[in-house]
């Protein structure tokens, strides 16, 4: 505890996680044509970090918290497939630093709001319990696999995806009818800044719209096929596109939520 309202708090962590699952490849003994393949408890995973959050207790009309993590998580396989390396690597969920800010402003019930560095009262029917919520988040990029141009895997989550970040803010404004009955009028702006977050990209482009079969040649203006180098029609590449450039890939635009709810 710093002082009355600010509270501090630091975790750090190590753990190492043994007897992940994966596949390991089995041949008949009697007939090395015939294989399959089996489930095993033989992988291997660590996490490790550091967690700083610092947070402010309900004074002055504000409220909030702000943290900050810096981790690391990696292992010697990234999913349920063959791998015979003993090397470490980041796992497709390791997320090097992340930055949270939590802000909120509320006036409670019967509670007087004068407006900052003046004498001037705020209508009690405009902040009687009214309250406002800004939120704000950035991550760094998680690692993916890059592709060679034929398709055959690079180095194992050797690249990294976009950082993303995102904010909210919501107003809530509480009407009061008698002792009991009340409703509550709320609005909420998710993605606030309209900011479009890549969460799956193509590993031979690291992109998340195109996956790099085809390709634009400028000094002849026609498409071709990256890997075969045969010219296709622009309908074509046009058709493909829309299937490859799927919205599920990167966040949803700014939204905006209303509501009302009524108590009794």
């Amino acid at each position: 505890q710093l002082s009355e309202n600010y509270v501090m708090d630091i975790t750090t962590y190590y753990k190492n996680i043994y007897n992940y699952v994966s596949l390991k490849e089995v041949i008949d003994p009697d007939d090395e044509t015939i294989s399959w393949y089996e489930y095993t408890s033989e992988d291997y995973g660590s996490a490790r970090g550091i967690d700083i959050n610092l947070s402010k207790m309900l004074s002055n009309f504000i409220s909030g918290s702000t943290s900050y993590s810096l981790a690391w998580a990696s292992g010697n396989n990234s999913g349920v497939t063959v791998n015979e390396s003993l090397r470490e690597f980041p796992l497709p969920w390791d997320m090097r630093h992340s930055y949270n800010l939590n802000l909120t402003f509320k006036v409670q019930k019967d509670e007087e709001f004068f407006v900052p560095f003046t004498d001037y009262l705020v209508p009690t029917v405009i902040t009687d319990d009214f309250s406002t919520n800004f939120s704000y988040s950035v991550q760094s990029g998680t690692p993916y696999t890059p592709l060679n141009s034929d398709g055959t895997a690079m180095d194992t989550n050797s690249e990294l995806k976009p950082s993303t970040s995102t904010a909210s803010l919501k107003f809530t404004k509480k009407f009061y009818f008698g002792d009991k009955a009340s409703f509550r009028v709320y609005c909420t702006i998710d993605n606030l800044f309209n900011k479009e977050n890549i969460y799956y990209v193509y590993g031979k482009t690291g992109s998340a719209k195109d996956d790099g079969t085809y390709a634009f040649n400028e000094e002849t203006g026609t498409y071709y096929n990256v890997q075969s180098g045969e010219y296709v029609a622009a309908e074509i590449v046009e058709i493909y596109n829309s299937a490859t450039a799927n919205p599920s890939r990167v966040s949803q635009g700014r939204t905006l939520k209303l509501g009302v709810s009524f108590n009794f």
